[in-house]
């Protein structure tokens, strides 16, 4: 399902009230995606993306936020036997312990490639 303009535009204006993408970021796209707990029901929320991080927002949840040079590897994964599942694996502090992070999301290879772009990770495509 294609998100609409006026959505996406909705969401970055709301991004950008929070403060999870400044100013001089700029924002690229978006589209609708689930943050996938072990043993929980998928969240779901938004995938969005910025010239500078990947941003999941979601209803009730935090924001996570992720910048790519934190990125430490790019994955695949089967979300309910779908092939839609992304795996980010992050350093939130330098040296500090890493965190890893699944979300369903449509046209995965699309988004992975970008995050491989931005941050310099192989892709899995």
């Amino acid at each position: 399902m294609a998100m609409s303009n006026a959505k996406k535009q909705k969401l970055e204006e709301s991004l950008r009230k929070s403060g999870a993408i400044t100013p001089t970021d700029k924002f690229i796209d978006a589209g609708y995606a689930n943050h996938i707990q072990l043993l929980q029901r998928p969240q779901p929320g938004f995938a969005c993306f910025t010239e500078e991080k990947f941003i999941w927002t979601g209803g009730l949840s935090s924001d996570i936020v992720i910048p790519y040079d934190h990125i430490q590897e790019l994955g695949k994964c089967l979300v309910m036997l779908m092939p839609m599942g992304i795996k980010i694996s992050y350093q939130p502090t330098p040296g500090g312990k890493i965190v890893k992070k699944k979300f369903s999301i449509w046209k995965r290879n699309t988004w992975l490639a970008l995050m491989a772009e931005k941050s310099g990770v192989p892709s899995p495509v």
